[in-house]
């Protein structure tokens, strides 16, 4: 069995060239991480946010929203690659969203939906992470809890539930989401 201290540390472009071996994985200060495959439940929260978030960025041209854990380099030495449920890139800030690689930049908006197996030290640990990057909201998807906490600038946070509406002020101007369609 191999000591994880004694595994070198791999670089963002390291992990990008690995073959896929049919895991869900991140790359946490140059150590791979495996995650299991989430549950339908998980997918259909991620859904219900995602699909009004696009359509409402793409109506108003706003810029591009993705979905389906894509990588984002969230610092070097040792690097990490992490990857959200749904990220949101203002157009302006977005030059290439064909891009072949891993962005090195945050994007402004991020959404986590949390799966059964997470522990909520480790997820908000990774809320740390991408407001230290300096994406300008998080939002965290409870499902079992059927909440949602939204992580602001300079530590705002709110907790929504039932009856509330997720907006998003300057950010997403405009829009709205009944948190009772994202837990149906």
């Amino acid at each position: 069995m191999s000591d994880p201290e004694r595994v070198p540390l791999l670089t963002a472009e390291e992990f990008a060239a690995l073959p896929d071996n049919g895991t869900r994985q991140e790359l946490i200060e140059g150590r791979v991480v495996e995650m299991p495959p989430a549950f339908f439940g998980h997918g259909l929260v991620c859904s219900r946010i995602h699909a009004p978030v696009a359509t409402w960025v793409e109506a108003h041209g706003l810029g591009y929203c993705a979905c389906n854990d894509p990588g984002l380099i969230l610092s070097r030495e040792p690097d990490t690659v992490r990857a959200p449920d749904i990220s949101y890139y203002a157009a302006e800030r977005l030059p290439e969203p064909g891009a072949k690689h891993y962005f090195d930049f945050p994007p402004d908006l991020v959404v986590e939906v949390v799966s059964e197996d997470d522990r909520q030290r480790d997820v908000l640990a990774k809320v740390s992470q991408w407001l230290a990057a300096g994406v300008k909201v998080v939002v965290v998807a409870w499902p079992k809890i059927e909440r949602l906490t939204v992580f602001g600038p300079d530590e705002e946070t709110a907790i929504l539930g039932r009856g509330d509406t997720l907006t998003f002020g300057s950010l997403l101007p405009g829009f709205a989401l009944p948190v009772d369609r994202i837990f149906g």
